[in-house]
């Protein structure tokens, strides 16, 4: 589905793209820095020591973590490969509900023994499961219509971004500190983005040159086939 050849400026600049993006991921994760005050009062924060205490298990958390990265990247590939040869991105959306459904019923199952969480409240439970079907079911059908129009790199990509968003709502709405390593991060991913969507823009921009020389190549062949010899022998028995 994506084009890989390293002599060639485009591929190069994916690839160098995918990995700044990567290393700004990391840096927003991994460093924090001094906090950077917007606001002349600085904002309560939420203390982690609870978190550290009901979660003590990092490392079978990030394993999770990284085999959700990996079925997210096969699940863009595969909505990819299925909504270019079927273009109903509803129903794609429709039908991958249906078994995530029957999938999340069968973990929930085995996980929980209260049986009262099969009943849900009336209160913020059901805003939160009425607001977050619509949020992914228009999220996921306009991934599918995406994949089908870019490919999967292309919204592969914008994941980053979300947590540049996530930093900047944070700071706006819930009171968190902007610190030094989210500011270095954001700049290096949105750099790595930026070097990922020229890369693809310059792939395309070829992928039309090389389709509109076919097409006159083409042209050209099927004029001369039609034309008709100027001189004809003449040969009479």
């Amino acid at each position: 589905m994506e084009v890989l050849n390293m002599r060639a400026q485009s591929s190069l600049l994916k690839s160098l793209g995918t990995l700044v993006s990567i290393g700004g991921a990391f840096i927003v994760t991994l460093y924090q820095g001094m906090p950077i005050y917007i606001f002349s009062s600085s904002p309560t924060q939420f203390s982690l020591l609870n978190a550290n205490e009901t979660q003590p298990n990092w490392a079978l958390g990030g394993l999770y973590l990284f085999g959700s990265c990996i079925f997210l990247s096969l699940t863009y590939i595969t909505k990819t490969w299925i909504a270019r040869d079927f273009h109903s991105e509803i129903l794609i959306t429709m039908i991958s509900f249906f078994f995530e459904t029957i999938v999340a019923a069968i973990v929930t199952f085995l996980a929980e023994d209260d049986t009262s969480v099969w009943t849900p409240s009336i209160s913020i439970v059901w805003i939160a499961i009425l607001f977050g079907a619509l949020e992914v079911g228009v999220v996921n059908t306009v991934q599918t219509w995406a994949c089908g129009k870019k490919g999967p790199l292309f919204v592969a990509m914008f994941k980053p971004l979300q947590m540049i968003i996530a930093v900047v709502m944070g700071v706006s709405f819930l009171g968190d500190i902007l610190h030094l390593g989210s500011l270095i991060g954001g700049t290096v991913i949105a750099i790595g983005f930026y070097t990922v969507m020229k890369g693809k823009a310059e792939e395309e921009s070829e992928k039309e040159v090389v389709e509109s020389r076919l097409a006159y190549s083409s042209e050209e062949e099927d004029s001369a086939s039609h034309k008709e010899p100027l001189l004809r022998n003449n040969v009479n028995v």
